[in-house]
This record gives C-alpha cells, structure tokens and sequence, in this order.
C-alpha cells in the first residue's frame, strides 16, 4: 500500500480478513478493517471506508482496547472530512484532542492537530489552520520523522498557496524537492501530491508548460493507487492550466 501497489495490498487484506475470520481472532478482524477501510477511504471509496471503520471501532471498543479505538476514530473523522461533513468531522478531532491531551499524548495530539488543519484549509479557515500545520513541521522537524516532515511540508504549501503566498509556498516545496525525488523516507502519495501542489504553484506563476509537466508526473502515481479524489484534482489543476495556454477544448475534455 505504502508502495502505491493498491490493487496486491487488497488482496492480501482480503485474504487476511478471510483468515481471521476462520480463526475467530476479533483483534486482528478489528485492525485488517481499520487499516482496509482507511485506504478505501483515502481512494475515494467513503461509503465502504467509512462502513469498515465504523466496524472496527465497534470491535475494539468491546475488546476494551481503547488506544487502538481512538486510533480508528481518527480515521472515521478523516472521512467525514473528506465526505465534506465538516462539523461531524470537528466534533470527533475536539473530542480526541481533549483526550490526548489529558493523556499527554503529544505524537497523538499532533496528529489531530495536523488534521484539524486540513479541515481548516478545506473550509477556508486559514487562520485556523496555519498554527496547527507550523505546529505539525516543527514536530516532525524534531523528531527526525522525514517522511511525516515531507508532508506537513507539502500540506503547508497548499495553505500558503490558499493564501495567495506563492513564493513561500515554492520555498516549502522546494525544502523536500530533494527527498522526494530520491525516494528518501516518504511515500509515493507524497511525491504525487508534492508534484499536484509544484503544479499549482507554476501554475500560479504563469509558468503552465513547467506545471503539466509536473501534472503528467502526478497522473500516473495516483492512476496505480486508484486515487480517484486525487486524479479529479489532477484534471481539475490541467484544465485550468490548458485554459491559460488558450487550449480550450483539451481544457474542456480534462
């Protein structure tokens, strides 16, 4: 999955659900349903994703592994960011954040902070959400964490971007450009979105044959994880991009 290889990771979850199942282990059914239902979600599937979560919530809570039932939770507000149900969303990220904090759960509250942020950017709150993704990089920074660090990175830019800060959102992109394109510690989504947001920033720039370039690179990372949110950005940025070269009936296609 981490590889981009959607198609193999679901057959071996499929399989490893089957074995649970015959076994009778509730735990490993609770994780092969959390982890399957995440990556349904992150590919756009929010229906069955968020159906599987749910599930595995529901069966860590009557295992009484609470660690691992706030750790699904996460992924359950996850989706209902992603669905647009933004107050659901919210109110699931105050009750964790309330938790990990009385917890004194840093790696955790840092989590929730840095997705509180992505709600924040998706609504427009962008003062909201700048300490919350600042927070998230010096974090990440500190812990040595490079892959975490490249997206925290990368999530920055798209909210200097927002913000119509262009030339900061270039510096941000330009601070992992290196450690992306050699492969180091991250994985292919954020290399694929790095090359999204690189677009949008050229694009910004009125430098559109330096963006499809970058475009024609993030199509295919996300076409092999069957990433259909993403590819809809991908066509989204492109025709914006064939529409300032005078290109309108590619623009209109894409």
């Amino acid at each position: 999955q981490l590889l981009g290889n959607m198609a193999e990771a679901r057959q071996d979850y499929d399989a490893a659900l089957t074995l649970a199942r015959r076994l009778g282990d509730e735990r490993q059914r609770a994780d092969i349903l959390s982890l399957r239902g995440e990556m349904f979600a992150y590919q756009g599937d929010l229906a069955e994703g968020l159906m599987e979560l749910i599930d595995a919530h529901r069966r860590y809570e009557g295992l009484g592994l609470e660690g691992k039932g706030r750790e699904v939770l996460t992924r359950i507000a996850n989706a209902y960011r992603r669905m647009g149900l933004y107050e659901r969303a919210e109110s699931y990220f105050k009750e964790l954040e309330h938790d990990y904090r009385v917890l004194g759960d840093r790696e955790h509250l840092v989590d929730i902070h840095s997705q509180q942020g992505l709600l924040y950017i998706e609504t427009e709150e962008y003062d909201k959400a700048l300490p919350l993704m600042a927070e998230a990089e010096i974090y990440y920074l500190g812990q040595q964490q490079e892959g975490m660090l490249a997206w925290s990175r990368v999530e920055m830019a798209t909210l200097l971007l927002k913000q119509g800060k262009t030339a900061q959102a270039m510096a941000k992109l330009e601070q992992v450009k290196t450690q992306l394109l050699r492969g180091k510690g991250a994985d292919s989504v954020t290399l694929g979105h790095w090359h999204l947001i690189m677009a949008t920033a050229l694009d910004a720039m009125d430098r559109p044959a330096e963006a499809q370039r970058h475009l024609d690179e993030a199509e295919p990372i996300f076409a092999r994880e069957q990433n259909l949110r993403f590819l809809a950005r991908v066509h989204e940025v492109r025709a914006r991009v064939l529409e300032r070269q005078g290109r309108i009936q590619e623009a209109l296609a894409s």
